[in-house]
């Protein structure tokens, strides 16, 4: 990038001026050159510390005119997103996406490179995208114009593990390292459960909220509840004197002030539609921390008719034994199409309930797959 340099002082023919301003002068034009080439790599993925990234509605315009990417040419895309990666990123998520989106030919492209629990220590990376539409009629829409392709050294690509939960990823002369998320799986002080509830996992979702995984053995359920030692991503505001909702995700809290605790029960029904970063945590599971099977042992639990179809970790089996690219979708919530239909669900369940706290959260946290 050009910067602008210093006017030099005029001197007297044969003789150069070296005095301290000169020297002051030469010092500034560097350090403004520093900062600026600093600020250019930030768009470039290189974040400066502490700073939120900027995005501008000319960057978008001008991507959503380029028709620099041919959108069928997985290969090509991968190669596209990976040469535009810092050389270290963080996955948030803990079913270990790092998602991504990008603007060309007239498209919105959301997508995610994924370093599966199971899939990365037979060197297998997962590369998926599809173009975003303003309404889908269905979640099942986005198969439509999905691309997915798992690369693989057959690929040129070198997938290794540096230590747990930090692996190196090297593709066409370009090496990432993918730091995965170590969410602690405890649970968390002071979170008081009912006592037919079972803690099972601590995830991280691709909205930032951060939450607790329970399963309730007595009314036999899942819910999710909010982490109360994690920082919230979004702010919410009171629905009514119960109900709390995030502005930015549409995510709806149960205050449960019996217990100090906030409880999922809502998601946005267009976000799930949409498939984006707010459709709900039933993709986040705690993944890189299933060792046994309390997880199976849970869904069994709620889910009996799933009896010799699912693994540790929740993903169907054919009717040979074999892995299926599904899994047990987890949602213990409502998925609502206006605040009103989400407000008619909270009084059913109250009446229901009879004003008993425990039968309330029942109500509210129960998934439709679960048989009557």
């Amino acid at each position: 990038m050009d910067t602008k340099k210093p006017t030099r002082r005029q001197s007297s023919p044969g003789k150069q001026f070296r005095g301290p301003l000169f020297v002051l002068l030469i010092g500034f034009a560097l350090g403004v050159t520093t900062i600026l080439l600093l600020l250019s790599y930030s768009g470039l993925g290189v974040r400066l510390q502490g700073l939120p990234q900027l995005t501008t509605n000319q960057s978008i315009i001008e991507d959503t005119r380029s028709t620099q990417l041919n959108y069928d040419d997985v290969e090509g895309m991968f190669s596209y997103v990976f040469a535009n990666l810092a050389d270290e990123v963080i996955v948030y998520p803990t079913e270990n996406y790092y998602y991504f989106k990008l603007f060309d030919g007239g498209h919105e492209i959301w997508g995610n490179i994924r370093l599966d629990a199971v899939d990365r220590q037979d060197g297998i990376l997962s590369f998926a995208y599809f173009t975003t539409v303003n309404r889908r009629e269905a979640p099942l829409d986005v198969r439509a114009d999905q691309r997915h392709k798992n690369f693989t050294t057959d690929d040129g690509l070198v997938l290794s593990e540096l230590e747990p939960l930090t692996y190196e990823v090297r593709y066409q002369g370009k090496t990432v390292i993918f730091h995965l998320n170590d969410v602690p799986q405890t649970l968390p002080d002071d979170l008081e459960l009912l006592a037919s509830e079972q803690f099972l996992y601590r995830i991280f979702d691709e909205s930032g909220w951060q939450l607790v995984l329970l399963v309730d053995q007595d009314a036999p359920g899942f819910r999710f509840v909010l982490d109360p030692l994690a920082a919230q991503p979004d702010t919410l505001r009171q629905l009514n004197d119960s109900l709390l909702v995030g502005q930015h995700s549409g995510f709806i809290f149960y205050n449960d002030e019996e217990r100090q605790r906030l409880v999922l029960v809502g998601v946005d029904a267009l976000n799930t539609r949409k498939n984006n970063y707010y459709d709900g945590p039933f993709d986040q599971l705690a993944d890189n921390f299933v060792t046994d099977d309390r997880l199976k042992d849970a869904l069994l639990t709620v889910f009996p008719q799933y009896e010799g179809k699912v693994t540790a970790r929740g993903v169907f089996l054919d009717d040979d034994g074999n892995t299926r690219n599904s899994r047990v979708a987890l949602q213990p919530l409502l998925k609502y199409y206006s605040h009103a239909h989400l407000l008619e669900f909270f009084a059913e369940c109250q009446e229901q309930s009879q004003n008993i706290s425990a039968d309330l959260i029942a109500c509210l946290t129960r998934d439709k797959k679960q048989s009557s």
